[in-house]
């Protein structure tokens, strides 16, 4: 699958990884969690500011509840309220040349508008030269805010933003900006320089600037959030580990069912298998064929994998593959680095050869039984 990003942008990213450290069943990033509902606390207990309009005794609300944050500024319309990162320990030069990406979890509960201008729920993503774009959400469509005329509603997209808690990207490359939503583009369109905006407080002005929440006297809403962070390589769910489930939503990637550059991690503009490879090797530090990535490709593997020869499942079931079943591909691929280990970077030849004759046998016979 091709993807259309610079590949120059994999690279730098990678490069910049914080501290990946291996662990039994996955490996832990030094995420750039920016929020985390989890932790059963505000944003602005984690670094946000928290501001309102009245500043004083807005009716507002939010609270923290089984791992989601809700805000409603729908009692009175016309007030404003939302969270700011300016103080935030996790502030990263946003450099568009390099590229970088936002990710979070969010459900409108219920959007509305007096003015088809302006939403009840904004995002508002600003460079190191104060350049990125502002997102409104409705209930039923995302659309970007244009520069020039200020303000005014630019490119929109139709799209159900009450039907679930879903996941959002939004990337920026050189000049370009685009929206991803559990992993299928949405919106895509051309960085936006809102700094002719005169009026105070002025968040137009600021650098590796990130706003989320309602700011405007005209649209109210009520939303969750679950997590927003920073992307980090490998990470597709930025929930801070590199896991199966990130290899298996790579496997889809590689299928073409969700899509994005963060996918191509070698950086060559394709998306396949060579980018397992990578995010094994250089994230997990470990081969194809390591079913319960521990580091080691072994008879626990094996087993595994002998146990759900020939049925549907991912990795962490044995599909190495990542083809979303456990067929010749997934067997050969453990066969071919059988044996190796993490510590000593080795890899034994190869498997019992009766073990390797069945397992490659019996999946002969369950082809040509399909084919028949």
């Amino acid at each position: 699958m091709k993807t259309s990003r610079p590949t120059r942008l994999a690279r730098i990213l990678l490069v910049a990884l914080l501290s990946v450290l291996p662990i039994v069943g996955g490996a832990k990033v030094q995420a750039q969690i920016i929020y985390d509902a989890a932790l059963d606390t505000l944003p602005d207990s984690q670094g946000w500011w928290y501001l309102t309009n009245p500043l004083f005794n807005a009716n507002t609300t939010r609270s923290v509840s089984g791992g989601l944050l809700t805000v409603d500024s729908t009692t009175v319309r016309t007030e404003a309220a939302g969270f700011f990162n300016n103080s935030h320990p996790i502030r990263p030069t946003l450099d568009r040349n390099e590229g970088f990406a936002l990710g979070w979890t969010f459900r409108m509960l219920e959007e509305i508008h007096v003015s088809s201008h302006r939403a009840g729920f904004s995002i508002i993503v600003l460079d190191q030269f104060n350049r990125g774009i502002e997102l409104g959400f409705w209930e039923d469509s995302i659309w970007a805010q244009d520069d020039d005329p200020l303000f005014i509603k630019a490119e929109s997209s139709a799209f159900d933003t009450t039907a679930d808690l879903a996941r959002y990207w939004l990337a920026m490359v050189g000049d370009t900006w685009t929206l991803t939503v559990d992993g299928q583009i949405i919106l895509t369109g051309p960085v936006r320089d809102y700094s002719a905006f005169t009026g105070f407080p002025n968040p137009y002005v600021q650098q590796d600037f990130v706003f989320f929440g309602d700011n405007t006297s005209s649209a109210s809403a009520k939303w969750q959030m679950g997590r927003m962070a920073w992307y980090e390589a490998g990470d597709f769910d930025f929930d801070g580990v590199v896991d199966a489930d990130d290899l298996d939503e790579l496997g889809r990637a590689i299928a073409g069912e969700v899509e994005g550059w963060i996918y191509d991690l070698d950086g060559d503009g394709t998306v396949d298998y060579d980018d397992a490879r990578w995010l094994l090797e250089h994230i997990l530090n470990t081969r194809p064929g390591d079913v319960n990535l521990d580091g080691k490709v072994d008879d626990f593997d094996l087993a595994v994998l002998q146990a759900n020869l020939g049925q549907p499942g991912g990795w962490a079931d044995g599909a190495v593959g990542l083809q979303g079943r456990l067929d010749l591909r997934s067997a050969f691929l453990l066969f071919e680095h059988y044996g190796y280990e993490q510590s000593t970077h080795t890899t034994i030849p190869e498997p019992g050869a009766a073990v390797m004759i069945v397992a490659i046998g019996w999946l002969g016979f369950r082809r040509s039984q399909r084919e028949s």
